[in-house]
């Protein structure tokens, strides 16, 4: 299967940008920087293992719908705004 967005774009689209994104997972101001880039051992796009789980946390908190696997292998932008849709409708019911 071809995915649209890296794990990071995923990240970047449901948390709503780079900057909100480190904010919520607690890491220094442009660290994310680095991820879109690669390494020997990453391919650009890609996270590490602990960005990952402090993601997780992270959604769990604000009510996102990630799945894990696109942490991993990235996602289609058909998924990333169906997620979206959900968590916006999750928001207005609760605000209701």
């Amino acid at each position: 299967m071809s995915y649209d967005l890296t794990p990071l774009a995923v990240c970047e689209e449901m948390f709503g940008g780079r900057t909100a994104f480190e904010r919520a997972i607690g890491v220094k101001p442009k660290l994310a920087y680095s991820w879109s880039r690669g390494a020997q051992w990453r391919a650009p796009g890609d996270l590490p293992s602990y960005v990952q789980r402090n993601t997780l946390k992270a959604a769990r908190k604000m009510k996102l719908d990630i799945d894990p696997k696109w942490l991993i292998e990235g996602a289609t932008r058909a998924e990333i705004d169906e997620a979206l849709q959900q968590a916006r409708r999750i928001r207005a019911a609760m605000a209701a």
